[in-house]
């Protein structure tokens, strides 16, 4: 259930940074981020139901009030507060990296000491379920998009947003909606680490091996290529 739940989640801020250090489309990887989150409220619960209903009762409407309270209402109060106070958004805003990791911190290691005996029994097997799960993200996200012939930044950025998700997200309703299953949300730890490990080696790849323009004959690029600007001439 755990791993259902965090493969339903939509991506994270994370993989805005990981698109911007593999130097691939960055503007796309916000915009995914940005529709997945605010489409998770409706889509995550009916993914879970769909998904893990024949393995433990989801409440699919819980789930969307929790998903609700966790992810959609924060952006838009943080969107409405930038909107009509942006002077003191801007003084307070240098904090908010800082209180963030804080904040993921506690809530890690609450679930991992909630379950700690269960953690340790089962840590091979997690740790390899939630590597494959990502893993499999990264090579789908990128192989269909090749499939589609769309652009390799485009390809690469989709890998991305396919192989990273919120497992912030995926822990709070796991701890609020599944209670009777202590392990639902310690998925969610192993993905938070894995992923970014995983995406880190994967910009750093990358980002050594950037998309180089194609040209044609006389000179004019293709189009949904990635610019590169010419050398200067001695």
């Amino acid at each position: 259930m755990g791993l259902i739940l965090v493969a339903c989640c939509p991506g994270g801020t994370a993989s805005n940074v990981i698109t911007y250090l593999a130097r691939a489309n960055v503007a796309l990887s916000v915009v995914l981020t940005m529709a997945s989150t605010l489409m998770a409220f409706l889509m995550t619960p009916l993914w879970c139901k769909a998904l893990a209903g024949q393995y433990v009762p989801v409440d699919a409407l819980g789930l969307c009030l929790s998903t609700l309270q966790v992810v959609v209402a924060p952006v838009l109060i943080g969107v409405l507060c930038n909107w009509c106070f942006p002077r003191a958004v801007s003084q307070v805003a240098a904090c908010g990296p800082f209180v963030s990791v804080i904040a993921i911190v506690f809530i890690t290691g609450g679930i991992v000491a909630a379950s700690a005996a269960a953690v340790m029994a089962n840590f091979g097997r997690l740790a390899l379920a939630a590597l494959l799960l990502h893993v499999l993200g990264f090579a789908l996200g990128y192989a269909v998009s090749r499939l589609l012939r769309y652009p390799v930044d485009v390809a690469r950025t989709v890998s991305i947003e396919v192989g990273m998700q919120n497992g912030g997200m995926a822990a709070m309703p796991a701890r609020k909606n599944f209670s009777m299953e202590p392990l639902a949300a310690v998925p969610a730890v192993f993905s938070a680490v894995i992923q970014n490990m995983l995406g880190s080696l994967l910009a750093a790849y990358w980002r050594a091996r950037p998309v180089v323009e194609p040209r044609t004959g006389d000179g004019e690029k293709i189009a949904g290529s990635v610019s590169v600007a010419p050398e200067s001439q001695p």
